[in-house]
This record gives C-alpha cells, sequence and structure tokens, in this order.
C-alpha cells in the first residue's frame, strides 16, 4: 500500500556505514558481517563503527570531518599577504587542527568539552614561535603536544586554522557567529521573510570602525536593537565578538 519503509539489505548498510566512516568501501570483516547477518542490532553495528573508525582511513576521515566542520580546512586558500600567513604556517596550522583533533577523539576523552576547552594544542617549532608560544621538547622536526597560556586560548575554536580562515573575511565577528550558531550549535537562522526583509534582499557593507572604535561598537551603531537585521545578527555576533582579541 505504499506506507513501508523500505529496508536496507545488509550489504547496503555495510556499504552505507563504511562510506560514511572511511569514505571507502566495506573490508572483508564488514562484508562477513553483512554476509552473516550480524548487521542488525545497535550493539553490532556500534561495534563495527568503533572498529571502523580505529582504522587509518575512519581516523583520516574523523580528522577530516572536524577541519570541515569549522571551515578549517580553507586555511589553505587564506590570502597570504596578512598577518603573516605564508604558506608553510598555513599548512603547519592545518596539522595542528587534524592532529589535535586526533587526538582528542582517540587519546583523550573525545568530549566536545576537550575539544573546546583544551590547555593545549599541538605545533612543531616554528608553528609555536608564530603563536609566541614556547616550544615542546623535539618539536624541532615534529608536531608535540604544547601547553597554552589559558588566558589566551583554549580548544580548536583559537586554533590558526579556524581564526585566520575567518579573520580575513568581512566583518570577521559576523562570519565567525553565524559559524558557531549554524555549525556547532545547528540552530538556523531566522528566515528573510520572518524578519520582513525581502528574498533578495543583500546586506549592506560591514562598517568601518572609527578611529579608536572597536568593531563591536560599530557593529553595535550601524544594527541597532529592534530593526530587522538585529533580529538574525542578534543570534550571530556576540558568538564571534570574543574572537576580535586575535590578530589573525
Amino acid at each position: 500500500d505504499g506506507s513501508a519503509q523500505p529496508r536496507l539489505t545488509a550489504c547496503e548498510v555495510a556499504e552505507a556505514l563504511s562510506y560514511l566512516i572511511t569514505a571507502g568501501p566495506p573490508d572483508a570483516a564488514l562484508m562477513a558481517a553483512a554476509d552473516t547477518d550480524a548487521l542488525k542490532t545497535p550493539a553490532q553495528l556500534d561495534a563495527q563503527f568503533r572498529r571502523l573508525a580505529a582504522t587509518t582511513a575512519g581516523k583520516s576521515r574523523m580528522e577530516q570531518f572536524i577541519v570541515e566542520w569549522l571551515g578549517a580546512d580553507k586555511v589553505t586558500v587564506t590570502p597570504s599577504s596578512e598577518a603573516g600567513l605564508t604558506s608553510v604556517i598555513k599548512s603547519e596550522m592545518l596539522t595542528e587542527t587534524r592532529t589535535f583533533a586526533n587526538y582528542v577523539i582517540y587519546s583523550g576523552t573525545g568530549t566536545l568539552n576537550e575539544l573546546f576547552t583544551a590547555n593545549y594544542t599541538f605545533a612543531n617549532t616554528e608553528l609555536a614561535n608564530f603563536y609566541g608560544m614556547t616550544p615542546a621538547v623535539g618539536s624541532a622536526s615534529s608536531f608535540k603536544k604544547t601547553n597554552v597560556n589559558s588566558s589566551q586560548r583554549l580548544g580548536i575554536l583559537s586554533h590558526g586554522a579556524y581564526v585566520a580562515t575567518t579573520y580575513l573575511a568581512e566583518a570577521p565577528s559576523i562570519r565567525r557567529g553565524k559559524l558557531i550558531r549554524t555549525n556547532i550549535m545547528c540552530e538556523s537562522l531566522p528566515s528573510l521573510a520572518s524578519i520582513g526583509l525581502p528574498a533578495n534582499f543583500t546586506p549592506p557593507p560591514p562598517p568601518v570602525p572609527e578611529a579608536g572604535q572597536t568593531t563591536r561598537a560599530a557593529l553595535a551603531n550601524a544594527i541597532p536593537v529592534g530593526t530587522s537585521c538585529y533580529q538574525c545578527h542578534q543570534y550571530m555576533n556576540p558568538l564571534g565578538y570574543p574572537f576580535d582579541n586575535f590578530d589573525g
């Protein structure tokens, strides 16, 4: 009668699981589980998920998910003429974030709390010096776990791959706040229609702070409380303001 939900076959479940976790086809162990109908219960699926996630391909996929989730992968195409961002430094920033994510997930607590508030990162000597941190022993030739000054930075959102990517955008406070609200908090912003704006509305250029004026003050003056624009920006700007302390 058309009301029944289609069910995946065991082989289709194996393929879906494998491509989700490793971005590749099922391995022999997963296909064997499919052949013996051992991909039916939550416990069976969880066991296969954890096994695949611990493979080299699974770890690489998990790292890539984290950097794309935060938009940090775009750091490699960030213009190098600003904030001393050479191609080498940008590549090292991306390596920092991938290495950190791998450590939190597979050697740390695997929690969002550690991901966002860890008082350490991973850096080689060159990147540590770029950040103004004390390089860890042995970091001249490889990335090492490095303590950070918790009064200046904590967690993955203080990584250069995230901060530098958004720093060079127009009104970085807005862009950072929007990413946090939509990507991390998984919340939708009000639609244009719901705040009384036409579908073809084009936001005006962000304000340029006057001498001695902060970016936050300039945005607050340009988007007063109660205006149509404020109905969206109230959910973005406050989340982005704390990152204004970073210079790139």
